[in-house]
């Protein structure tokens, strides 16, 4: 214990507290780290915990929540224990609770925090106990209890919450007289009735807030009145008069509501002027006005109710051109816009209404500018102008109504396909709508023609906007009909056709989707009869061809109708030009296959449709391999060969699966090779199983499999290698079983065993791996028999006694291993004899006797484990 430490640490804790008041917080800082040193020297706790305590706060305000929750608690548990000494510790622990608290409470631990809030709270509540004047016990204690009342709320504990809300209210109620009318608390009181307001209007206990919201504008109209300059609560006060008015409004009592929003509207004024927060007090007078208006309409007061809307509408003008990107500007003018139309739309035509609708227009126009892609700012300002061109139309001003509904089309339809739904479509069609039904009542043909062409290209605009909504599809057959009609009735008869077989399209396209529609049925029944002669007395091949697949499509029962229709496609077959393109000339071969086989799907025992099909389609086949496509073209031969065994088509399979098994090697990309090897796989299969398959194209086959093995191997599909290395195994043994006396055939079983052991070894399948290579031994075996002076057959023979002898050797089977070794070295000492000079064989004689002197070394042979590595050396040319 050291007297000076703990002078020191006072000195140092009143010169912190000094730098504090003025505001030196760095310097403060500065100075408590030392008074900590020095009270922890001192061994005083109750020194150290006033220090803690002080610099705690400190860090606190500068935002260190971490480090000031660590001085907190240590101060916590030094306060803690000096009350178990007798001392008086109660006004430490409450602050120091309180800010621990906060501190956990901004960390997430909210279970904590919440109860170190009660128990600041209990402590402040003995502490106003003994003296129930001191404001810095309740100041603190209402803090305290709103805290954790906001806590409480937000964790759903709404009856705790309200319960410590109102503790605290009461706390401010019951202070002082002269005190509890300054304006700190003041200011508390009303932030605690707004919290107390929020929570009843989330658990939606609004009827009972009216007489809150009477304190809270009390309590603001005094703190006006102390400091008139206090702008944040002028703003509140008006929200809190918007909101009481809103209540008096539901509880019937409309004539008190109004005050309310005409109080707020003259504090809003006031405030706009100030230009400070204008937005959002322009806005919440915006709100009032609107209200106002209700209040009107209800009672009957339109031209009042209006002009409140029109105000407000200003106001919003305003607001849009100063502030475009505010949410709350934009939905705020949709929404008073809307209250104007619910006005305005109902009254009679006149120049005021066009006059309303000019406004409403205006501002709709803005609301699309700053957002151009958004429909209902779009079909705002279309409605607006629609009713325009209705209301001019009833003041039979009709030039003018055309132009104002055409004009409110185009508007609608102008708008990014993507940005559009089912509503937007109604709303088009309607504006079309309109626009059609003034032509109805015009007389003038010409004139009626030019709206009606105008009201069709505007459908066909939102057609291509919805392509499979039905109803514009009407509509538009609907038009074309009143257009055909006028033009039969001017003699326009070449027109009259085009229009008639657009119709019959249209309507043939609803048909598919409404089959049970009889309307639809009788009217294309009939256009297309007119459209079906003429068209034969043109010599039109495709429009004729159109018409009769629709006849076809419509009635498949019809023999007639195949006939007529087999009858032009043999014609177009015949008379497909020559383009030079052969992309061009696929696509009209597959059109027209397309057609032949839905005519051989309703009559399948019609052999001269088979024919042709087959002819047409052997075409296609012919164009996709002169395309380079032989891939695609030897599908089709294979499909025909399946339904017609003609030779010319085996012939034409064969030659193209040569030209395809050439173009596979010139691949770069492996799995484009694994793709075509597989079709071709596929292909023999498919010849085999018809029994076209010779013995060429088995051993094509098993070479195939043998490939598609190496690129899985190569691509590390282990398991799909395996599978085509086995399946390759097994055709060659097929083969070799079939031709006995083919050595070639023995090397290739030979050589895939091999390559399938290794393989099996990389999969850890060791055993599988031995069995394999053993295997793959004895085809040589087998091969040295027929040939046993050709070296390669020696060097395969001794390259697998190799892997199989290291396979044992990892395996720690060094007894089975020697002999293989052994053997190998026997090998490559006959290779060497035969070719001394042959590089590779010393390498791999090399390799096998340092093999051989390894397992000689781990039996203990030392000696003769190391005349094997000198001999490896020699081999090598290491002299070393």
């Amino acid at each position: 214990m050291s007297k000076r430490s703990r002078d020191m640490a006072v000195r140092h804790l009143s010169r912190g507290v000094s730098f504090i008041e003025k505001g030196l917080n760095a310097d403060a800082i500065d100075v408590l780290e030392q008074a900590e040193k020095d009270a922890r020297n001192a061994d005083f706790p109750e020194i150290l915990s006033g220090v803690l305590q002080t610099y705690a706060d400190l860090l606190l305000s500068e935002g260190r929540e971490e480090e000031a929750i660590g001085r907190y608690t240590e101060a916590e548990e030094i306060i803690i224990e000096l009350s178990r000494k007798g001392y008086d510790t109660t006004e430490q622990l409450a602050g120091i609770s309180g800010n621990i608290a906060q501190i956990l409470e901004k960390k997430g631990d909210r279970s904590k925090a919440m109860k170190k809030y009660e128990a600041s709270a209990d402590m402040y509540d003995k502490l106003l106990e003994n003296d129930r004047n001191n404001l810095t016990y309740r100041s603190n204690a209402v803090s305290t209890l709103n805290n954790l009342g906001a806590l409480l709320a937000e964790e759903g504990e709404h009856e705790a919450a309200q319960k410590s809300f109102q503790k605290a209210l009461d706390l401010i109620e019951d202070g002082p007289a002269d005190e509890k009318e300054n304006i700190p608390f003041l200011l508390k009181k009303a932030t605690i009735l707004g919290n107390l307001l929020d929570l009843e209007t989330d658990t939606e206990q609004v009827k009972d807030s009216g007489g809150k919201y009477g304190q809270l504008i009390e309590t603001y109209r005094k703190i006006i009145s102390m400091g008139p300059s206090e702008r944040s609560c002028q703003k509140r006060l008006s929200m809190a008069l918007i909101t009481y008015g809103d209540i008096m409004a539901l509880d019937g009592m409309k004539e008190t509501s109004r005050e309310m929003y005409k109080e707020a509207i003259d504090i809003l004024e006031r405030l706009c002027r100030e230009k400070e927060d204008e937005n959002e007090c322009a806005l919440m007078k915006v709100s009032a006005l609107n209200k106002i208006a209700s209040y009107f309409t209800e009672k009957g007061y339109t031209e009042s109710a209006k002009n409140s809307l029109i105000k407000a509408l200003g106001h919003l003008e305003v607001l849009l051109e100063e502030y475009p990107l505010n949410p709350e500007n934009l939905s705020g003018t949709v929404a008073v816009l809307s209250e104007f139309n619910k006005l305005v739309e109902v009254e009679e035509a006149s120049e005021s209404k066009i006059t309303c609708y000019g406004l409403i227009e205006r501002l709709s126009e803005k609301l699309l500018a700053i957002n151009p892609s958004s429909p209902p700012y779009r079909l705002n300002v279309a409605f607006s102008q629609n009713i325009k061109g209705r209301t001019l139309a009833e003041l039979d001003r009709r030039k003018e109504a055309v132009s104002e509904l055409t004009k409110a089309i185009d508007t609608a339809l102008d708008i990014p396909e993507n940005d559009t739904e089912a509503s937007y479509c109604r709303a088009a069609i309607s504006l079309i709508r309109d626009l059609g039904l003034l032509a109805d009542g015009i007389e003038n043909i010409q004139e009626k023609l030019g709206i009606y062409g105008s009201v069709l290209k505007r459908l066909e605009g939102l057609a291509d906007i919805y392509p499979e909504n039905s109803s514009i599809k009407a509509d538009i057959a609907d038009v074309l009909e009143k257009i055909g009609k006028n033009m039969l009735e001017k003699k326009d008869y070449d027109g009259a056709d085009l229009v008639l077989a657009e119709t019959a399209a249209i309507y043939d396209e609803l048909l598919s989707l409404e089959t049970d529609n009889e309307e639809y049925t009788v009217k294309l029944s009939s256009v297309l009869q007119s459209a079906g002669k003429l068209r034969r007395g043109m010599k039109n091949q495709k429009g004729a061809l159109e018409i009769y697949l629709r006849l076809f499509r419509m009635t498949p029962a019809d023999e007639e109708h195949g006939k007529r229709l087999d009858s032009v496609l043999t014609e177009m077959e015949n008379s497909v030009p020559d383009t030079g393109s052969r992309e061009e000339l696929l696509a009209v071969y597959e059109e027209l296959a397309g057609i032949r086989e839905e005519l051989l799907e309703k009559e399948p025992d019609n052999e001269q449709y088979c024919h042709k099909l087959c002819k047409l389609q052997e075409k296609i086949a012919d164009t996709l391999i002169d395309s380079g496509r032989s891939g695609e073209g030897l599908e089709i031969l294979c499909s025909l060969l399946s339904t017609r065994s003609q030779s010319s088509y085996h012939l034409k399979v064969i030659d193209t699966i040569k030209r395809f098994r050439l173009s596979i090697r010139e691949k770069d990309s492996t799995e484009k090779a694994i793709s075509d090897h597989i079709l071709l796989l596929r292909t023999y299969d498919r010849l085999t199983d018809m029994e076209l398959a010779d013995a060429q194209i088995h051993m094509d086959r098993a070479g195939v499999l043998e490939r598609l093995a190496l690129l899985h191997d190569e691509s590390g599909s282990l398991e799909k290698a395996k599978n085509s290395y086995m399946s390759a195994l097994c055709a060659y043994e097929e083969l070799h079983a079939s031709e006995p006396y083919d050595d070639s055939l023995l090397v290739k079983t030979g050589n895939l065993k091999c390559r399938l052991a290794s393989l099996l070894t990389d999969m850890g399948r060791a055993g599988d791996a031995k069995q394999m290579f053993r295997s793959s031994y004895d085809d040589y075996d087998v091969l040295l028999e027929h040939k046993p002076s050709y070296i390669p057959y020696h060097e395969n023979a001794a390259y697998i006694l190799n892997n199989l002898g290291y396979l044992l050797l990892q395996e720690g089977h060094f007894s089975e291993a020697k002999p293989l070794y052994e053997k190998a070295l026997s090998i490559y000492v006959h290779i060497l004899d035969c070719e001394p000079d042959n590089i590779s064989c010393k390498a791999n004689a090399a390799c096998t006797l340092d093999n051989l002197g390894y397992i000689l070394e781990n039996m203990g042979r030392e000696n003769d484990a190391m005349w094997m590595y000198e001999k490896a050396r020699t081999l090598k040319g290491d002299s070393n």
